[in-house]
């Protein structure tokens, strides 16, 4: 699902504005994952709370008096064994963080979940508790209407059999649908179907066609590579190089025995006068 990030050196944070020919100003922040994780949060929930444009809210929070409280989810591998720091951290939308902005972010947590609890907890309100939630958008990511790509932290819970039928709230029976095609299925102009074990969506058409959106958030079963400790992925991208020097190699040798032998040039013809000798 995601590759380990390259590790960061000591980045100092640079900020540079451009004038540009319209007369508008161009601004980049560069920064280290951790900051510009954090910042980007920030952005988020402001332009949420305002309903306004992420660019909108930057400014706001800069130039207003403007405050927003933003809540981060971080998904966190906890193999038995293996220390904490060394247990890889998947951010919704960073992805696979390096493990310098997992060592930073990670003092910022005031909340724990456990998502192996979350997956099979319910309740009897129509409203998912934090843990189901968190479960939810960790593994489904994003809408689950197919073709649709708006974040899950965004999206609705929806109850694949309606609460008031006696749908329970718990994740085996709900999947993540941004408004729009939440009140689609809630108008039953659509039907799907739930693989509580791999948390694949089949789609039902009214036309009797069908479609499958497969889960691919960090905790969908088949997106569990994530979860290798930072030192298996390293270990693994070295013996990955190792590999492909050790082919490189090979197929170099065999290209050079392979190769047609050189030709040998041709040797000048020598004329000895005496061997021909003239007709008379």
């Amino acid at each position: 699902m995601s590759t380990l990030p390259p590790p960061e050196d000591k980045l100092t944070s640079t900020l540079h504005a451009e004038d540009l020919s319209d007369g508008s100003v161009r601004i980049e922040l560069i920064t280290d994952q951790a900051t510009g994780t954090e910042i980007l949060e920030a952005v988020d929930q402001a332009a949420a709370d305002r309903d306004c444009s992420k660019a909108e809210a930057l400014t706001s929070l800069i130039l207003d008096d403007v405050t927003t409280k933003a809540t981060m989810m971080l998904y966190q591998a906890d193999d038995e064994g293996v220390e904490e720091a060394d247990n890889p951290v998947f951010h919704p939308v960073r992805g696979l963080l390096t493990p310098q902005a997992a060592a930073v972010l990670r003092k910022r947590v005031t909340r724990t979940i456990s998502m192996r609890h979350a997956k099979t907890a319910r309740t009897g309100a129509y409203e998912t508790t934090v843990p189901i939630r968190a479960y939810l958008i960790g593994r489904d990511w994003i809408c689950r209407w197919p073709g649709c790509n708006r974040k899950a932290t965004h999206c609705d819970a929806d109850h694949r059999i309606n609460h008031d039928d006696g749908g329970p709230t718990t994740a085996a029976n709900m999947a993540m649908l941004c408004r729009h095609h939440h009140n689609r299925k809630t108008d039953e102009e659509i039907h799907y179907l739930l693989d509580p074990h791999t948390g694949d969506v089949y789609w039902l058409f009214a036309d009797g066609t069908y479609a499958v959106d497969e889960a691919t958030g960090p905790l969908a079963p088949k997106q569990k590579r994530w979860v290798q400790t930072y030192r298996q992925r390293r270990k693994r991208r070295r013996e990955y190089l190792s590999a492909r020097a050790a082919a490189e190699r090979f197929e170099s040798y065999q290209e050079q025995m392979n190769a047609p032998p050189p030709e040998k040039p041709e040797e000048p013809e020598h004329h000895i006068p005496w061997m021909n000798p003239p007709p008379f």
